[in-house]
C-alpha cells in the first residue's frame, strides 16, 4: 500500500504546478491533503474520480483558510468528519 500525504498550501495551485502528474506516476492508494485552501466544489473535481479516487474533505469555514481532504482508491468502511466527539458530524454515506 502506497500512501502519499502533502501539504499542499492551495490545491489549486498545487494542480497548476503539476500535481496530477506527480499523482498519476506514484499512482498512491491514499492521498491526504492539508492546507487545500480552496471551497469543496473546488476539491470534488472530476479528475480524482477519473484517477480511480473517492474524497472525503473538512473545510474550514471561512474562504482560503486551511481544509483538509482525503483520497482513497478503496472505499472505508466508516468515516467521521472532525474530531470524532459530539461537535462533530458522521455521516452514513462518507462519500455522498
Amino acid at each position: 500500500m502506497k500512501i502519499l500525504t502533502l501539504n499542499c498550501n492551495g490545491i489549486r495551485s498545487a494542480i497548476s504546478k503539476g500535481l496530477l502528474t506527480m499523482i498519476s506516476s506514484e499512482n498512491p492508494d491514499i492521498i491526504a491533503f492539508q492546507e487545500t485552501k480552496a471551497p469543496e466544489n473546488e476539491i470534488r473535481k472530476e479528475h480524482w474520480k477519473e484517477m480511480g479516487y473517492e474524497i472525503q474533505t473538512c473545510i474550514a469555514d471561512k474562504a482560503g483558510y486551511s481544509g483538509v481532504c482525503t483520497l482513497v482508491k478503496k472505499s472505508p468502511l466508516s468515516s467521521i468528519s472532525g474530531y470524532g466527539d459530539e461537535f462533530s458530524s458522521q455521516k452514513e454515506d462518507p462519500f455522498y
